[in-house]
């Protein structure tokens, strides 16, 4: 067409469709309605109005030469149909699909290899977890503890009554110390203050919250009764459950390290919710008079269970001293491997 918009636009439209077709109107812009390019195509004059529009004086001197190369491609290969407005090309664009076999084919091998990794991947989050939250509870301990002793005074201070166990006619390891009762309650209520608690169940009060069966980290019952007798219980604001006994009174003598072992927590890191295993999301901590330390901590508590003798080998084992591990070595990877130790490997990548 005969306007010079008009003209640069259809250039770039024949450049972009390859040089396939020129098309555009120039009805309110031009005194030469009646030869538009579009028009000289559909008469097959393809070369006849190119030339023309080279010719013409209005043209550019940088449109004359791409004009001069658009008469080399092959222009008769699209043909627009009487009263159309605009050349049909869908004759000659190929389509391309899947098929349902194809399609049902993928989705299998889609299915085959999710069914492999979504459940390690999940696993891994899992274990990512109770990591995270073993080390929170660690510090939260450790943290009441230091504004507990700098309020109150060392543990030792504390007249710390030991638990002792009686034998009932009508049930196994029935605690029924009163003594211990209440000094468990005691130092659950020390802790209290300087932590979150939502709800406190004195070691007296059995129905404060139903029991929760516990099992070692070998899958057997554990067979202890946190709740009631001589455990005091309290309940964080995230869920995580903390029961405490008393287990020296007034921390006892100091072991060959010198640390004296006042009385433990255990921490459920997940609350209620399963699985419910020593080493895995319970775990237990000590209260000394050096403050709080992990069980199964190498070569300073000897007498609270090291993690080569509970904790590395999970078929076996009653997960008593896996706290330390996790902290130290930020991984529950004796739950996938054996061989490890504290003095040798800390991985199932190292014990290869």
């Amino acid at each position: 067409c005969h306007c010079e918009g008009e003209r640069s636009e259809a250039v770039a439209i024949a450049k972009s469709l390859e040089f396939n077709e020129i098309t555009t109107s120039c009805a309110a812009h031009t005194p030469r309605n009646d030869m538009c390019h579009s028009e000289a195509i559909a008469e097959g004059s393809q070369n006849k109005i190119l030339k023309q529009v080279q010719d013409d004086k209005y043209v550019s001197e940088a449109h004359r030469k791409e004009l001069n190369v658009l008469t080399s491609y092959r222009l008769n290969d699209f043909k627009k149909k009487a009263g159309a407005t605009h050349v049909d090309m869908s004759a000659n664009i190929r389509r391309a699909a899947f098929t349902l076999a194809e399609v049902l084919i993928t989705l299998a091998i889609i299915g085959v290899v999710a069914a492999m990794t979504i459940p390690t991947l999940i696993a891994d989050y899992q274990e990512k977890v109770y990591i995270s939250r073993v080390k929170k509870v660690y510090s939260l301990l450790s943290q009441a503890y230091k504004f507990a002793e700098l309020e109150y005074g060392n543990p030792t201070t504390w007249n710390l009554e030991k638990w002792e166990q009686k034998e009932d006619a009508t049930s196994d390891n029935v605690y029924t110390d009163i003594a211990s009762a209440g000094s468990a309650d005691f130092l659950g209520q020390r802790f209290a203050e300087f932590l979150k608690v939502n709800k406190m169940c004195l070691a007296a009060d059995k129905d404060c919250m139903e029991e929760i069966d516990y099992k070692l980290l070998r899958g057997v019952s554990d067979k202890e009764h946190f709740r009631g007798g001589r455990f005091n219980t309290m309940i964080l604001s995230d869920g995580t459950i903390i029961y405490n006994y008393i287990a020296n009174v007034n921390c006892g003598n100091p072991n060959d390290y010198g640390v004296r072992t006042c009385a433990s927590f255990y921490a459920d890191v997940n609350g209620a919710q399963g699985p419910n295993r020593r080493g895995v999301d319970f775990f237990e901590f000590r209260l000394t008079d050096r403050g709080i330390i992990p069980n199964g901590l190498h070569g300073f508590v000897p007498d609270i269970g090291s993690f080569d003798e509970t904790c590395s080998d999970k078929d076996t084992m009653t997960g008593y001293g896996c706290a330390a591990w996790i902290i130290q070595f930020n991984n529950m990877d004796y739950l996938h491997c054996s061989g490890l130790s504290w003095d040798g490997a800390h991985s199932c990548k190292d014990a290869e």
